[in-house]
């Protein structure tokens, strides 16, 4: 396994809905539930050097979970940028 894929990722978030997973070498976003809200979070996958990718808290892996106030802007162009690509 080069990365851990992001629907094995959890730490305090819960209910994760992947919505985007760019692969070993990139960066994941999902919704999650994290303190009793729908949110948005996102993570750096790991690598064939670094598995665990980015966060990490010891040896778990985690999401980062992003302000609600930037939060709904920035997964719009990530989102938008996703889809345009395909």
């Amino acid at each position: 396994m080069t990365y851990i894929i992001p629907q094995e990722v959890s730490g305090s978030a819960t209910d994760i809905r992947v919505l985007y997973d760019g692969g070993p070498d990139s960066y994941s976003v999902a919704l999650v539930k994290w303190k009793n809200k729908d949110t948005y979070a996102i993570r750096w996958n790991g690598d064939n050097v670094k598995p665990g990718g980015f966060p990490l808290f010891g040896k778990t892996p985690l999401w980062f979970v992003l302000p609600e106030d930037i939060a709904v802007e920035g997964i719009k162009g990530i989102v938008g940028k996703v889809y345009s690509t395909k």
